[in-house]
């Protein structure tokens, strides 16, 4: 798998993953391929939908979401969905 974060290092950014099987869900699926996917010259990402950074030692840091969501072992829901 490969990873692309599309900003500063030490800024946030959204989080882009390309690679073998990333998109094995979205077969025959355009629609959804059109919405979560992004086309560059380096290839075709999956937009994860992580606000993400690179730490000064070449880590991959997630500190948060773009859509709300929070997930938990295969379980999504978002913030919004809770009374």
């Amino acid at each position: 798998m490969r990873v692309v974060l599309r900003f500063l290092p030490r800024r946030a950014g959204e989080l882009w993953l390309g690679g073998i099987g990333v998109a094995r869900d979205y077969l025959n699926r355009p629609d959804l391929t059109k919405t979560n996917f992004v086309k560059t010259s380096e290839g075709l990402f999956y937009r994860s939908g992580d606000y993400g950074r690179w730490s000064k030692d070449g880590r991959i840091e997630i500190i948060g979401r773009i859509d709300h969501q929070v997930k938990s072992t295969a379980s999504e829901w978002s913030w919004t969905s809770l009374k």
